[in-house]
């Protein structure tokens, strides 16, 4: 669900919380105060803030409209601090319609019940080669194989920039990166992080190329 500028009526992804142009507060859309009055069931629950933009790619991608709350409360709540990988000690759920609900949990179970980064690519060419390596505690930024819609790791703000700095993009906005095996040999001579190189060959394993979004 999007959430949208009071000033200028701009429309925002669902875990922004401030309008970058009038610098202020985001609030629901239409659609999702009316979504909110429905009857809703909680379909996942974690503590880890990295994994919420993950559960709501998948969900967004299958066209399965959600909400989310802080665990024992009623009111929702998205964007914010806990999106960005600061942490929270509350749990945060996510909710759905009803009728929703068995395919949403089913979409998000390996999330649930690993509360990591979980392989599950529809074929071995596609899979990364082995369990991506442990993320460090500023990992926050986490990508997303666009052929399997998995996340394959996570890293830093730092490996991002660095990213942005050799690798071209189509647009400023733009947070899909194009990787094959002669880029990442590139990459690797300019002198990227040992922990950044890991995750980008685990990710592409045996295959020749792979297109990785980001998110935090």
């Amino acid at each position: 669900m999007d959430k949208v500028c009071p000033k200028c009526g701009e429309r925002y992804p669902w875990y922004e919380s401030e309008c970058p142009i009038d610098k202020v507060p985001l609030v629901d859309s239409p659609e999702e105060q009316e979504f909110r009055e429905l009857n809703l069931k909680v379909v996942f629950t974690t503590t880890e803030p990295g994994l919420l933009p993950l559960a709501g790619i998948a969900l967004d991608q299958r066209g399965i409209e959600f909400t989310t709350r802080l665990q024992g409360h009623d009111s929702m709540t998205a964007g914010g601090r806990i999106y960005r990988g600061e942490g929270s000690n509350e749990p945060v759920e996510i909710l759905v319609r009803e009728e929703d609900a068995a395919a949403a949990a089913d979409l998000l179970k390996d999330l649930e019940e690993n509360q990591s980064p979980s392989a599950g690519a529809s074929s071995a060419a596609s899979k990364p080669a082995s369990t991506p390596p442990t993320p460090a505690a500023d990992a926050v930024v986490s990508l997303i194989d666009l052929a399997t819609n998995q996340p394959v790791g996570r890293i830093t703000d730092a490996d991002l920039a660095w990213l942005g700095d050799h690798l071209e993009k189509e647009s400023v906005d733009d947070t899909d990166y194009y990787f094959d095996r002669a880029t990442l040999d590139m990459l690797e001579q300019a002198g990227a992080a040992p922990a950044l190189m890991a995750v980008l060959r685990n990710a592409l394993g045996s295959r020749d190329d792979m297109e990785l979004h980001w998110t935090r």
